[in-house]
């Protein structure tokens, strides 16, 4: 099925999809999740643009992307952002972490939460050679 407004997707990209273990066209999410004793809830959901969007004003626009959102932020910045941000606005307690292998393989990443003194469990790619 073709879409009716291909340019008007936001975020769609040529960009690694973690469900497909692959690069794909796809639009990436990025979510901050609270698993605790009295439930789990969304606490965090950024739009993620890829540098391809951001730095397509016009495109943007046409897709009601709001301008305070048009700039670029790797996915990396965006977790780190959304982790303090909960923590700081008092949402978010949790003394663990927990994440992906786009997050795992980062040193950026693993030394932000060590700095937010959280400990982490996080998945890393397997490469077999």
């Amino acid at each position: 099925m073709r879409a009716i407004f291909p340019n008007r997707s936001v975020g769609v990209a040529r960009q690694y999809c973690g469900h497909l273990g692959k690069v794909a066209n796809c639009q990436a999410g990025m979510f901050l999740a609270h698993v605790g004793p009295r439930g789990r809830a969304l606490v965090g959901q950024p739009l993620y643009l890829p540098e391809g969007w951001t730095s397509n004003d016009a495109r943007c626009a046409a897709a009601g992307v709001p301008e305070a959102q048009r700039r670029y932020r790797a996915k990396i910045d965006l977790a780190l952002e959304m982790l303090r941000r909960a923590r700081a606005l008092g949402h978010l307690s949790a003394e663990w972490a927990a994440g992906d292998d786009a997050l795992g393989t980062s040193p950026v990443f693993r030394d932000g939460l060590t700095t937010e003194g959280m400990q982490y469990t996080l998945e890393l790619r397997c490469w077999t050679g």
